[in-house]
């Protein structure tokens, strides 16, 4: 079964209807949407109906007319911005803790579900053997299986792309790609698109005042740090930051995965 996306605007009734099918090539499209509709209302389209059917499922969003688009040039300087929003969606959603050794163990089930279906072998075997990389890097450097690290509903392709302005406000849409991930997933999508940055060219020795400048991360490294620090009353350390990237790496190649076993 072949992935099929449609958007039909009805400018008569100003209304986006949005189809996806199959259901199960993106099974969280209308959680997704309801979730952000809850906790940002003001900050997204309204969603003014959704409908599930027998091999599809439906999204109706209120039509936004005479905005501004975000240009991606212009995104480093502005992107704090939007993302002030996005950080109100993952304070009012909260956090769920979960500890070292669960995560990773999470991680396997999942690619043990992904095997039964997905014509990708050869690169879930790769993820395998990262992830045992990954294992022997936290075990080898001490890192304790009790840390806690943390996820909340994330939008999960937060780009200039999904990002307009209505009225000196920032509205995010197309929430397809969002889910329950890894706290740090929309910061580590603002280097995922560019494979070659000093980011990933230079992570094994990341430190903090490469978070803190302007050219990493599109200018956000110290907004995600100082938010989670407050949120949470822990102190970050650096190790943890780098393992959360990586986590949100891991979660992203598992959910492409699974979506790309449709097309």
């Amino acid at each position: 079964k072949k992935t099929t996306k449609i958007i039909i605007i009805n400018l008569d009734t100003e209304k986006v209807l949005k189809v996806i099918s199959p259901i199960d090539s993106e099974p969280n499209f209308i959680l997704n949407e309801k979730i952000a509709n809850k906790f940002i209302p003001d900050y997204v389209p309204k969603m003014t109906k959704s409908t599930v059917g027998k091999s599809l499922c439906c999204i109706e969003n209120e039509l936004i007319s005479d905005y501004e688009i975000m240009r991606l040039n212009r995104w480093i300087f502005i992107s704090h911005l939007p993302f002030q929003n996005l950080f109100k969606l993952y304070k009012n959603y909260g956090f769920e803790e979960v500890p070292l050794i669960d995560y990773l163990n999470d991680f396997k089930n999942e690619i043990i579900e992904i095997e039964k279906q997905t014509p990708f072998k050869r690169e879930l075997k790769q993820i395998q053997k990262f992830l045992i990389h990954l294992e022997n890097f936290i075990l080898n450097n001490g890192i304790s299986n009790k840390n806690i690290y943390y996820k909340t509903m994330t939008h999960g392709d937060m780009m200039p792309s999904n990002v307009f302005r209505k009225d000196l406000k920032y509205i995010i849409f197309d929430w397809a790609n969002g889910g329950v991930n890894n706290f740090f997933y929309d910061l580590m999508i603002q280097e995922f698109y560019w494979p070659d940055s000093y980011v990933w060219k230079n992570f094994h020795k990341l430190d903090f005042k490469d978070f803190s400048k302007k050219k990493n991360f599109k200018n956000l490294g110290n907004h995600f740090i100082n938010f989670l620090e407050k949120e949470t009353s822990h102190k970050l350390d650096i190790e943890f930051i780098k393992i959360s990237i990586i986590f949100s790496l891991f979660e992203m190649a598992i959910k492409n995965a699974k979506r790309h076993s449709y097309n």
